[in-house]
């Protein structure tokens, strides 16, 4: 390399901050008085009480996520026993959205809200043992609340946003503001998991600091929240059941084309969490690269893309699949300079996480315009359980596919995405009507 590693990853920092106070000065320069003058709209306070409990949720994943296979390795004789924890926690992500499709339309997206933290502190619990059994029952809870989590609390959320007739400007807005300040958590969490570790000299304070977070997102759900005018059952008194969800997935185009999205680009995700630090190293002299900076940019730079999705979306006018368009192609561009084994790959790094920042936000957006109140709850755990499945088929072929092979099937991926977005957007996304 031309420069010291240091030297490359210090301006990698710099350059995501100064692109991000560029961007969101854009942004604030150029937003349209329509746009601000929304603020009143939300007289139920559903945003902020949304946002409370979803950021306190992640902020407990956040500050677990570094030190996962650290302290797992601890606890266990063979690196085979740490995949297979991994691998535990995946498959009970997928059987839980099996089992919760049937059990959620039944007891409401609040108080399926409020398993979230619930699951999520039982698992975080075992990790004071030593016990292999018991750190499985840990993996089983942690996978079926992680499962939860990136469904169950977002249901209720639309549910509400139906229900008051709050603009879609303002919730997109909204989505991109919630995910910037996720960018934001990640960073402190990352560094207060950090000092719970050098403080304490074990790997589990870290676990046991997240549940603090996951306590006050529950007693922000089981205090704020309300069922009603969010649950299922306003709109019909058949609640749907697996077998009618998956048969309304599979007649419906747009609903086939949104799992297909989800699962290709979350499963590059997943590939790219698990070789970004090995792709560094490849290309680091030496293989010193400092971990934690290049964190603190990653963060950034997915704080990047969430404005970028804003201006997109104001200034372009692009619809949410338009966005989920634009975000696979930033992600394609990305592997394609990650294919290199120079600086290259450090920028396809930070262009990744900047697509990554775009996705969520988007995605979100067009979850809620596909499903309908009545099967919001039960179809959104559905859809996910391909995306848990690909993880464990990608899981089980780590060391098979390598550090190129995950790049190609990535770029692969991103074209698949890109293609199902131009096939949705020929007509304008349509509700759900499969109830």
């Amino acid at each position: 390399m031309e420069y010291l590693p240091n030297d490359v990853f210090s301006l990698m920092t710099q350059g995501c901050v100064a692109v991000l106070c560029l961007v969101n000065g854009v942004s604030w320069l150029t937003r349209s008085k329509a746009t601000s003058d929304e603020a009143g709209e939300d007289k139920n306070g559903i945003r902020w009480k949304y946002a409370a409990a979803f950021l306190c949720f992640k902020l407990g994943d956040w500050m677990q996520g570094p030190y996962f296979h650290r302290m797992y390795s601890e606890k266990v004789e063979s690196q085979s026993d740490v995949a297979m924890l991994f691998l535990v926690g995946f498959l009970s992500a997928a059987v839980f959205g099996i089992v919760s499709s049937q059990l959620l339309p039944r007891i409401g997206s609040r108080k399926g809200t409020l398993l979230c933290p619930t699951m999520f502190l039982l698992g975080t619990l075992t990790v004071v043992y030593d016990d292999y059994s018991i750190l499985l029952l840990g993996r089983v809870l942690g996978g079926a609340a992680s499962a939860a989590m990136h469904t169950v609390p977002e249901t209720w959320f639309f549910n509400k946003v139906h229900a008051d007739g709050m603009s879609s400007s303002m919730v997109s807005s909204f989505m991109s503001w919630l995910f910037f300040i996720d960018g934001l958590g990640g960073i402190a969490s990352g560094h207060l998991a950090n000092f719970a570790a050098e403080t304490t000299g074990t790997s589990t304070a870290p676990f046991l600091l997240a549940a603090a977070p996951a306590c006050v997102g529950f007693l922000v759900v089981a205090v704020l929240w309300s069922e009603e005018g969010s649950a299922c059952e306003e709109d019909s008194s058949e609640k749907p059941s697996f077998m009618s969800s998956f048969r309304s997935v599979c007649t419906s185009k747009k609903l086939l084309l949104l799992v297909l999205v989800q699962t290709l680009f979350e499963g590059t995700l997943y590939l790219f969490v698990m070789n970004w630090g090995r792709a560094l190293v490849e290309v680091t002299p030496g293989g010193n690269v400092p971990f934690g900076q290049v964190f603190a940019s990653l963060m950034t730079a997915s704080m990047i893309g969430s404005s970028l999705l804003t201006l997109l979306k104001e200034k372009a006018n692009l619809s949410p699949l338009g966005l989920i368009i634009a975000a696979a192609l930033t992600g394609l561009v990305s592997f394609y300079l990650m294919s290199f084994v120079s600086t290259l790959r450090v920028f396809g790094i930070l262009l990744y996480e900047v697509s990554v920042g775009m996705y969520f936000p988007a995605i979100s957006l067009v979850r809620s315009e596909l499903l309908s109140p009545s099967t919001r709850i039960s179809l959104s755990q559905v859809i996910r359980i391909p995306v848990n499945a690909i993880v464990i088929v990608l899981m089980l072929n780590y060391e098979r596919l390598g550090t190129t092979g995950a790049f190609d099937f990535s770029k692969l991926a991103m074209i698949g995405v890109t293609l199902c977005g131009f096939l949705s957007i020929g007509g304008r996304p349509a509700k759900d009507k499969s109830e």
